[in-house]
């Protein structure tokens, strides 16, 4: 089993904040369009908001992943 080092550990972790950034940016997009929608319920906001949680579940699982190096 290899042992991290601290270089990988922090690229890890700057990967992770710049991930929760990308999805923080996509939401407020989401919030955006969907309020400038004459319909709340807009296909494009809908749209937008299901592919901005799949980036979500994608990227959390992929740092899980990461994460679970060694094990």
């Amino acid at each position: 089993m290899a042992i991290r080092t601290k270089e990988q550990i922090y690229t890890i972790e700057k990967f992770e904040s710049k991930a929760q950034e990308l999805i923080h940016i996509m939401l407020i997009l989401c919030e955006e369009r969907i309020y400038a929608a004459p319909k709340l319920n807009s296909p494009i906001g809908k749209t937008m908001a299901e592919a901005a949680m799949c980036v979500q579940y994608a990227v959390r699982t992929f740092i899980a992943v990461v994460r679970l190096h060694g094990k």
